[in-house]
């Protein structure tokens, strides 16, 4: 059984089918018709943002804050 690599050699969008594959694979959740969308920067990282469809979404910010009371 193989294993899926943290980082993806290709990601490929197909606008026309509305569609991702990642290293060949189909993206199997289901995309807001806002995206996918690439964002590519001369000499940066190339980003693709993929607007993901759910029922519900979390987020946990990486700050804590101080419960305590000052009197």
């Amino acid at each position: 059984m193989s294993t899926i690599p943290q980082i993806p050699h290709t990601i490929t969008i197909d606008a026309h089918q509305h569609k991702v594959l990642i290293d060949g694979l189909p993206f199997t959740y289901p995309l807001a018709s806002i995206g996918p969308r690439p964002q590519f920067e001369p000499g940066g990282a190339g980003i693709v943002w993929l607007p993901l469809l759910a029922d519900h979404c979390e987020y946990k910010a990486d700050i804590q804050a101080n419960s305590e009371r000052r009197s």
